[in-house]
């Protein structure tokens, strides 16, 4: 029952207090301060990706210890890559149960984290390191980015079952960050607020802030700031991810317009309002399809999100980190809660056609409808 050791073939049933984990292939990429201001140094963050071959830390460094020692394998991921499916890896990240205590987990996490180092070498925190690794799988669904480009293996339900995993360890590590996620979201929401409201007062600031330090205009919640937002909302209260639910919609809408290339208007005041509002993704019209590709991806991101707030489901007037750490250890529900979110993904996600059918996929209001169409046609016309 559960998930179960590709070596020795046991699993939490059998074992409840030895650390499981899944084998990754982790990658890095430079990203900007998380800040949501323009300028500062840039770091590294990591993307991971999984074929989810469970295995035993213990499975894992006998083998590796067995291989090294007999000479059939000069590394220690080249025996791992065999055990996972010929699937390439570079890292391992634990799964844990609720027989695993707080210090085992904090000695199996930190082996992810040193794997990351020996990757390349970053200055960001552990929370930020998984909050970032989270982001991007996120960022992958919602752009329909291969799993397997560099691994060579693991395709998208393999990816969906990691997320809780990854949540498990961000819960962990949120409490002692320097930024936690309301913080981050505080910051986030502040400069969000002013785009939404006000995006030419933004817009003269930025310019204003930009001729002062003698950068190019940007804007500054870019679309890896709001993906990392959004995935720090896993990690708040339902009843706050409702407050600010809408203004992640309205802001997707900004971030898609300025995603288009300067110079190409969006032709929409031709257009009845159910039109406008119902444009289809895959319009012939050439600066509604540019503005379609970047705004998709977003919907599609934040509507991942709300399925996995719904199926978390954390009871209000409870202690939510708590709760939530709880609920994360329950393994064999969280996989049915990942193979469920995915078969909707692939099922009835990708296929919606309109704008507005993906505002319906949200319980968007009709009142909250025509508010997003007008602030549209505040950003292009």
């Amino acid at each position: 029952k559960g998930i179960k050791c590709i070596v020795c073939l046991e699993g939490y049933t059998i074992k409840p207090n030895e650390m499981m984990g899944v084998y990754l292939y982790s990658k890095s990429y430079n990203v900007k301060p998380d800040n949501f201001k323009p300028g500062g140094r840039e770091n590294t963050a990591f993307s991971s990706v999984t074929h989810f071959t469970p295995i035993h830390l213990n499975c894992h460094l006998n083998a590796y210890k067995a291989e090294k020692n007999t000479g059939r394998m000069k590394g220690e991921w080249e025996g791992a890559t065999i055990r996972n499916s010929h699937t390439k890896c570079n890292n391992w990240l634990p799964i844990r149960n609720e027989g695993i205590t707080d210090q085992v987990y904090m000695g199996a996490i930190t082996r992810y984290f040193q794997n990351l180092m020996n990757i390349h070498k970053s200055s960001m925190d552990q929370f930020y390191l998984l909050l970032h690794d989270l982001k991007f799988l996120f960022k992958k669904f919602a752009y329909q980015e291969s799993f397997s480009r560099y691994s060579k293996g693991g395709g998208p339900l393999h990816n969906i079952q990691m997320i809780p995993f990854l949540l498990q360890g961000a819960v962990h590590f949120s409490e002692g960050t320097r930024t936690p996620p309301k913080l981050l979201l505080d910051s986030f929401i502040s400069v969000a607020e002013k785009g939404v409201f006000f995006p030419e007062a933004l817009k003269k600031e930025e310019k204003e802030e930009e001729e002062e330090e003698g950068k190019e205009a940007e804007m500054n919640i870019g679309s890896e700031d709001y993906a990392l937002a959004l995935a720090a909302t896993l990690l708040i209260p339902d009843g706050r991810w409702e407050e600010i639910k809408f203004l992640f919609i309205k802001y997707a809408f900004i971030l898609a317009s300025e995603l288009v290339t300067k110079g190409v208007k969006i032709n929409i005041k031709g257009l009845k309002y159910q039109d406008r509002v119902g444009v289809k993704l895959s319009s012939d019209n050439n600066g509604q399809t540019r503005f379609s590709k970047e705004l998709r991806p977003l919907l599609i991101l934040l509507c991942l999100v709300s399925m996995w707030k719904k199926a978390l489901a954390i009871p209000p007037d409870t202690d939510y980190q708590d709760h939530l750490k709880k609920e994360l250890v329950q393994i064999e529900k969280m996989l049915n809660e990942a193979s469920t979110i995915y078969k909707e993904y692939e099922e009835n996600l990708l296929k919606l056609a309109t704008v507005n059918d993906y505002l319906s996929f949200l319980k968007v209001s009709k009142e909250e409808e025509k508010e997003l169409l007008a602030l549209l046609e505040q950003q292009v016309t």
